[in-house]
Parts: C-alpha cells; structure tokens; sequence
C-alpha cells in the first residue's frame, strides 16, 4: 500500500485540501486493468469534490478524472503492468482548485477483480443492446439510441444521437419503470462529449421531487427549487473519456440541507455523444 503523509498547505484559493492518498489494490476486467484509490476525506464545508491526475511519467499527468464527494476512485482503461504516477487536488462549488498531493505510484494489474457489492448497474453496454433506454423528447424527429464500440474505451458503449439538447434520453430498468432504489446514493458513469449537455439524476425526497443537473459548466448555480444544478467543467465535452462519481446526497444538501434522498429513480440526458458504465453504490 502507498500512502501519502499529511502535509498543509498554505491556501490561495478556498478549496484547501489536505488529505492522505492510498493505492488499496489493483485490479483489471478482461479489456483493462486498472487502479483503485482511496482518500480521507477533505473537511472544508465548501467541497464540491475531487480531480485525480495521472500518468505513466513521474510529474507528467496526461490524464484526469473529476469525483464528487466521494473518498474512492478507480482509474479504468489503464495498461496492464505499467507504473501510474497519481495526485489529486480538491475544488470548491465555483470551482476554485486547492495544490495537489504528494505524489504517489501504482502499477495496473490484470488480475480479474471481485464483483464490488454494494454496487446496481444500471448499463454497461456489453450486452450489446439498448435496454432500458428510451427517446422522452423526440421533437425534433430523429432522436436514436444506439449500442456501438468505442475504440478508445475497448467495448460497447451506448450512442446517443440527434438535435443536441433539444433532443432527451432516460434509462430506466429494463422494462422502462423507474428504478426506486432507495439505499444507493453514489452515481458513477463515463462519458464522451464534443458539444454542451445535461444529465439530470431523478430523486424522490423528503421535499419532493428534485432533479440534480450537470453540465460541461465552470460554475455550479445550484437552486432551492426542483432542479439543482452543478458544473463538471469545461473539459467535460473535450472530446475524451472522463467518468464521473458524484455523492447525491452531498450535492443535493450542497444546495438543500437538511432535505433527504428517498430514492433514486433514473438517469436522464440532453445532447448527443456517448455513455457508459451508469451505476449507483453505496
């Protein structure tokens, strides 16, 4: 296991951060392997999240993943026994970005991995279908849904295609009904965009109906009506594979506190571009 030791670091914007990064273990699927990490958590109250930086070269980060709230990542897709040299920083709600950890390495193993528990997959894309997914705005015509492979990401993956966002998707369960889960609050998906977007995570809670909204925005505006709206950044439709792993309950008390999730009922998007992996854990 590497460790990073606690450091403090002097703040010049509000988003410190000051934690101790771990390599837990490394696993791989059959297409990649990958590393797993784990963090404390960050204990400013204006967290939004987290941005993990990597590479195969020492100080040369030529990839990164943004988290929400969350204090376990696995970075996918990664080259079977190559070294990985990993940092991490924090960021606040108008995305202001603390210094980065210290450095630490892994290397990407090939070993078949342990179905995590705790975890329902919503869509992989492997079947090679589009179960469970539906056009809910066809206007204008023309809207499809299609179960494609990506080159870059070595498997199947789900194509949405049509008049951007004015075009809407949803997945629900395979026989189109929501998908009440009322235990997991931890959404995880992948995607890759060239154009803007908006992905909205359908919740029942104790103030009614809220949809949390995330967009390829620097600024997270937030909201104490129905929809509450977070930036993923620019970067987010680059044209890149970047997966996303956002606490729904942080970020809805982000904007609400003291409202609470009853369940989690689907996963809807505006824009054409691709998905995959869509799942929610604990």
């Amino acid at each position: 296991m590497a460790q990073l030791h606690k450091k403090n670091y002097i703040r010049p914007i509000p988003a410190a951060f000051c934690a101790s990064l771990f390599i837990f273990m490394a696993c791989s699927n059959l297409d990649a392997a990958s590393i797993n990490l784990a963090w404390n958590a960050n204990s400013e109250s204006d967290l939004a999240g987290y941005r993990i930086y990597y590479g195969t070269s020492s100080g040369n980060y030529t990839s990164s993943q943004e988290t929400g709230r969350v204090t376990r990542y696995t970075l996918s897709n990664l080259t079977e026994g190559r070294t990985y040299y990993i940092t991490m920083s924090a960021f606040d709600a108008s995305r202001n970005e603390s210094r980065r950890t210290v450095e630490i390495r892994g290397v990407a193993s090939s070993q078949e991995p342990t179905e995590p528990t705790g975890q329902t997959i919503y869509e992989d894309g492997e079947d090679g279908l589009t179960t469970g997914w539906a056009v809910y705005d066809n206007l204008p015509a023309g809207a499809g849904i299609d179960n494609v492979y990506d080159s870059d990401r070595r498997s199947d993956v789900i194509e949405l295609t049509g008049s951007g966002t004015l075009n809407g998707y949803q997945l629900r369960k395979a026989d189109g009904s929501e998908w009440h889960n009322e235990t997991q609050r931890v959404i995880e998906w992948s995607m890759n965009y060239t154009e803007t977007f908006t992905i909205y995570i359908d919740l029942e809670t104790t103030a009614g109906h809220r949809y949390l909204a995330y967009t390829p925005s620097n600024v997270s505006q937030l909201g104490m009506g129905e929809y509450i709206f977070f930036g993923l950044g620019s970067d987010a439709m680059d044209g890149q594979w970047h997966t996303y792993v956002r606490d729904l309950q942080a970020d809805l008390n982000t904007a609400q506190p003291g409202v609470n999730i009853l369940e989690v009922n689907g996963f809807l998007i505006r824009g054409s571009g691709m998905v995959d992996d869509i799942k929610l854990h604990n």
